[in-house]
Order: C-alpha cells, then structure tokens, then sequence
C-alpha cells in the first residue's frame, strides 16, 4: 500500500487529475490508478507477481508502455509525467 499512497500523492502534487482508483487488499494488495486526461493512463500493480505497468488507452483497449519490477514504481511514475507533459506542449 506505501506504493500506491506514494504514486498517487505524487501524481496529485503533479497536477494530475485522477478519474479513479483502487487498491484491493484481497489480490494481494493489487491496485491502480487512472488519470482523467486524453489519452487516458493507468498504473496497475499486479501484486501476486510485483509488477508495476504503465498502460495508455487505445481505441477502447488497454496497451501497455512499460512494465517496472522496482518496488517503488518510480520508472513508470516517471515516463507518465513525460507523457502528460509532451501531450501538453504545443
């Protein structure tokens, strides 16, 4: 759960607007959190094998960009900011 608390909190000290969020004690603490933006990302933690994936949503379905086996997640928190900010720019 520290994960979780500390992405989420980071996204929101970043300004990112969160659409939803869960975490989910009884899959073994398996959670994820998605942005309210265009296009839509998620960060899911798959807590029965400990990975953290960064997933875009694309024509209805979910693609994943990148898979961090860190505990802290900090890869994927990262390139998320990235591609907020480049979808930002003009």
């Amino acid at each position: 759960m520290k994960t979780y608390k500390t992405i989420l909190s980071n996204l929101k000290d970043n300004q990112v607007l969160i659409e939803k969020s869960e975490y989910h004690d009884q899959s073994f603490g398996s959670w994820y959190i998605q942005t309210n933006s265009l296009p839509t990302y998620r960060i899911a933690h798959d807590g029965r094998d400990k990975t953290i994936a960064l997933k875009i949503k694309r024509n209805g379905e979910w693609d994943c960009l990148l898979f961090d086996k860190t505990i802290s997640g900090k890869h994927v928190l990262k390139k998320l900011l990235t591609e907020l900010k480049e979808k930002r720019e003009p």
